[in-house]
């Protein structure tokens, strides 16, 4: 595989460098893997800031 990535609710989304002790792609995290990570730390960021339109919560909690 040229990427691989986790993704949890304790660690968001982490790239995979090495499986069995192999490289995956080039050993970094790849150009896909990058901007995903990127786009969910805005999207909590967001979130933690309350802006309903990037929300990850559901617009019924916003009502209460």
């Amino acid at each position: 595989s040229r990427e691989v990535f986790f993704t949890s609710s304790l660690r968001a989304i982490a790239p995979a460098v090495r499986i069995d002790g192999r490289s995956v792609g080039n050993g970094k995290p790849g150009s896909l893997t990058r901007p995903v990570m990127e786009a969910y730390a805005a999207l909590v960021a967001a979130n933690a800031e309350g802006d309903p339109a990037h929300s990850t919560r559901s617009p019924l909690a916003y009502a209460m």
